[in-house]
């Protein structure tokens, strides 16, 4: 299959990816539909259960979904895969503790890019060279059961961030590491997309992604809910308001310019309680985002609850 000039500098396109566990269960991503460019940074975040893994999954088939396409460069995901451009960084990856850094990048250079004597010892070089970076090259021939577990994800990331792969898919990379460690490894992220690669990365640490994410896609409850640019987040100054409605309740609305204005559910005569210009970071943005995606979930739920009067 040949692919067309116009996808050659193209990057990751996920369309209408739906998938669920059980024939009848919930769809855990549903209708997931998002793309990145070669030097971009993707970040996916979300509240816990809300479909993050599941789609890093499929875009690796780990799973597969009922429905949707992965493309990467024009071509269906398999063959990214099946030709050694994608690497992957899971949230939880426990080497061999009586293994040494420099056995497991061995194995790991054989197992994921095959070539040539002098193709693995200038990979296995590039590896060493980013551990050095990390600052864990000199314990690269101790046993990982004498690492913490901050130096061992630093030595894994050092594996995946060194072979120059076009796509790279990385769950939560700077879990354990002290601000130094997040640092470099969150530099050395910039520096692999300024490359070139495409980087997807799924992470909790918002003040991370702010620094080094170009995109930002929020998922809650199986759907993309929002996207986002961190260059954009400052830009969209925003009023934080919060009433006291006729029936006691507490809640909050967000105004901004040049957005239609919803008062969905706070009754007939509110009251305001409050103003505030909130900063406009990453974290507030996420939370404003659910905050009002949990509120329609409830007014939602209020309207089919039967009156027992």
């Amino acid at each position: 299959m040949d692919v067309d000039k116009e996808f050659l500098d193209s990057g990751l396109s996920v369309r209408g990816l739906w998938k669920r566990y059980t024939p009848r269960g919930r769809w855990v991503a549903e209708d997931i539909s998002l793309s990145v460019e070669p030097g971009e940074i993707y970040a996916l975040v979300g509240p816990n259960g809300a479909g993050k893994s599941t789609v890093i999954k499929c875009i690796l088939r780990l799973v597969l979904p009922q429905r949707g396409t992965v493309l990467f460069r024009g071509r269906d995901i398999r063959h990214a895969i099946d030709h050694h451009m994608v690497g992957y960084m899971p949230d939880r990856l426990e080497p061999y503790p009586f293994e040494s850094l420099s056995e497991f990048a061995l194995k790991y250079v054989e197992w994921q890019r095959p070539g040539s004597r002098e193709q693995v010892k200038e990979r296995l070089d590039r590896i060493m060279e980013v551990a050095e970076e990390f600052r864990v090259g000199a314990w690269k021939d101790k046993p990982f059961y004498s690492w913490s577990l901050g130096m061992k994800q630093r030595a894994l990331l050092s594996l995946v961030l060194a072979c120059q792969f076009s796509l790279l898919v990385l769950d939560e990379p700077t879990q354990a590491l002290d601000p130094v460690g997040r640092r470099l490894v969150l530099n050395k992220i910039r520096a692999v997309a300024n490359a070139g690669a495409t980087v997807v990365v799924c992470s909790h640490l918002l003040s991370d992604l702010e620094n080094v994410a170009d995109k930002v896609g929020l998922m809650y409850a199986g759907r993309l809910l929002a996207e986002t640019r961190t260059s954009e987040l400052r830009e969209r100054q925003e009023v934080r308001v919060r009433f006291l409605t006729d029936g006691g309740e507490r809640k909050v609305a967000y105004f901004r310019k040049d957005e239609p204005v919803s008062l969905h559910g706070l009754g007939v005569n509110p009251t305001v309680e409050e103003i505030s210009v909130p900063s406009a970071s990453l974290e507030d943005w996420y939370l404003r985002t659910v905050e009002e995606a949990e509120q329609r979930d409830l007014g939602e739920q209020t309207k089919t609850v039967p009156n027992s009067n």
